[in-house]
């Protein structure tokens, strides 16, 4: 569910592959029991020629649907020990290669003990995990392979930069598979190769292992302190208090947990907003904002909200689609519609349209007006589409945050173990997809 993102210069070498720990032989992806498996419990058609190509593994290629690629064979390929010393895995569509998968050369190739196609770093694509068996003259192990499914819009790259992955060009058939070797160096050291489940899960723990490594604090570290400073953000208020809410999210792809406070209510019905983070001392610093003073700020307890993703060479920046409604004046109601993006750790609020209504005469009737943030008259049609028009315009991609908001009043009388709790809860289900 959570993704992310540390680029830095990482070029450690963890411990060697060769345990004497005997790899078991597993049965194929097919058959194994994870509840998540995207295969059809039909091998490949000979009629497609794939029993011709030497050293097919059969039993280790599938038919299967790869998200952008769509309909194609995953083909095992056993090494001919001249040109090739290692397995070999191939995307095939209508017995013709479309696609060689990322290679890192190993010798002692004994066969392939199970390939599965899941969504590994919970991105919501398909990723491909193959456990490769090996032996020696004393050891027989298993090392697993992890293909990362990735396209130009939506990167994460997790632990150093592009040139320490492995990468096969995307072709005109489909997007680019990455092969995080760093990750299955961790994988080999922590014991988790001898089967798809036993590889399944470990996301989270790789991307605090790396955390560590960089000397960032791990998101159960980061939750500890906004536990044990609780007292610094769930503060008493005495106004807007309709709704006090707190959540957590990861808004710009630092690394960081982003804890967010919002209040809403009174005559006005205003919105307050505050954005905190752990800062490298460890210690609670509350983001800055473009936020105008004295104004309501957007209506950010909601459950969903729309999002737009761009990439670019710094990375990834995430747009919230968010709303505010107000009551201005006896009869007179303010309602916008802005976007909230985080940079260089201070939240930026961009208006983007606005829709004003006054209530008058005898049938006391609202008239409303339409304008965008120059104050030019649009449609009602453009208020309601007016940042889907803007922001695909642009090449960004619409997807949906989910937010887990709790009210900052159940805190009371809890200890820290117990607000540990619920902060994590909150944070376990935030998402973007």
């Amino acid at each position: 569910m959570k993704k992310f993102m540390f680029i830095f210069g990482l070029m450690i070498t963890l411990a060697g592959c060769g345990d004497e720990k005997s790899a078991q032989q597993e049965p194929s992806a097919i058959q194994e029991d994870t509840g998540q498996t995207i295969l059809p419990e039909n091998p490949p058609e000979n009629s497609q020629g794939i029993s011709d190509i030497p050293g097919i593994i059969e039993d280790q290629t599938f038919e299967v649907t790869l998200d952008d690629w769509g309909e194609v064979t995953f083909a095992s390929i056993a090494p001919d020990g001249e040109n090739t010393r290692d397995v070999t895995f191939k995307l095939l569509k209508g017995g013709q290669e479309i696609y060689t998968f990322p290679e890192n050369v190993t010798d002692n190739f004994d066969g392939v003990s199970a390939v599965a196609f899941k969504d590994y770093n919970e991105d919501g694509k398909t990723d491909v995990i193959a456990v490769v068996r090996y032996k020696d003259e004393g050891n027989t192990w298993n090392q697993v392979k992890v293909f990362l499914q990735e396209n130009p819009d939506n990167m994460f790259y997790l632990d150093y930069d592009l040139g320490g992955y492995i990468l096969e060009q995307e072709t005109e058939n489909g997007p680019a598979f990455y092969r995080d070797v760093f990750l299955e160096e961790y994988l080999q050291k922590q014991g988790l190769t001898d089967s798809v489940p036993s590889v399944m899960g470990t996301w989270q723990g790789y991307a605090e292992y790396v955390a560590g490594l960089n000397g960032e604090l791990s998101s159960d570290r980061q939750i500890q302190i906004f536990a044990e400073q609780v007292e610094k953000w769930a503060t008493d208020i005495e106004y807007a208090d309709d709704l006090y809410c707190f959540a957590l999210a990861e808004l710009d792809y630092d690394g960081m947990i982003d804890l967010i406070i919002s209040n809403c209510g009174g005559t006005g019905v205003f919105s307050y907003n505050r954005f905190y983070e752990i800062n490298p001392e460890g210690n609670i610093e509350e983001l800055g904002t473009n936020f105008i003073e004295g104004n309501s700020q957007v209506d950010i307890i909601t459950d969903e909200v729309t999002v737009y993703s761009s990439f670019s060479a710094d990375g990834m920046q995430d747009y919230y689609i968010l709303g505010d409604f107000a009551k201005v004046g006896p009869n007179e109601y303010h309602e916008d519609i802005r976007a909230l993006n985080v940079v260089n750790d201070v939240v930026m609020e961009t208006p983007l349209v606005n829709k004003d209504t006054v209530y008058g005469g005898e049938d006391y009737i609202g008239e409303t007006a339409y304008t965008d943030s120059s104050g030019k008259s649009i449609t009602e049609e453009e208020y309601n589409n007016f940042a889907q028009t803007y922001f695909e315009g642009l090449g960004l991609q619409k997807k949906t945050a989910s937010f887990d908001w709790m009210d900052v009043k159940d805190l009371q009388g809890l200890n820290t173990d117990q607000i540990i709790a619920m902060l994590s809860e909150s944070y376990r289900n935030f998402g973007i997809k």
